[in-house]
């Protein structure tokens, strides 16, 4: 399975461990949506990644027929492109960050599934580290 890009991945991290929730609690709607259609972007891209398709992100957004290719890859959470396109149009903030929390949970999820990890080097001597 192709890796997707490992910096859209870790942003895709970093946007679940720091929700931008608090500008919705500060009614800062121009920014979250911002913030919102970035998250939309990359986590598009990441599918795409995750299917061996190139996608590079571009600002402002440029994605042709987005919902009907992300609906249509194999590797991906069901209905991806229509989720998305539902956090884009839905107008309640709160409820667009859970839309767009709930996919990208499952897209990261899904990715750190498909990297494999680095093979572990164990040593039988202490001195082989200082030799390697």
């Amino acid at each position: 399975m192709p890796v997707p890009d490992p910096n859209l991945l870790s942003q895709l991290q970093w946007w679940l461990k720091l929700p931008p929730t608090n500008l919705i609690e500060r009614s800062d709607h121009l920014r979250f949506r911002h913030a919102l259609y970035l998250m939309v972007h990359q986590t598009a891209t990441v599918l795409f990644g995750l299917n061996g398709l190139e996608e590079a992100p571009s600002f402002p957004s440029c994605l042709c027929n987005a919902r009907v290719r992300l609906d249509a890859l194999p590797v991906g959470p069901i209905g991806s492109g229509t989720r998305l396109e539902q956090v884009i149009i839905t107008e309640d903030n709160t409820r667009a960050w859970v839309h767009a929390s709930d996919l990208m949970r499952e897209v990261v999820s899904l990715a750190d599934v498909s990297i494999t990890p680095a093979p572990v080097l164990r040593f039988r001597h202490p001195h082989m580290i200082r030799t390697l």
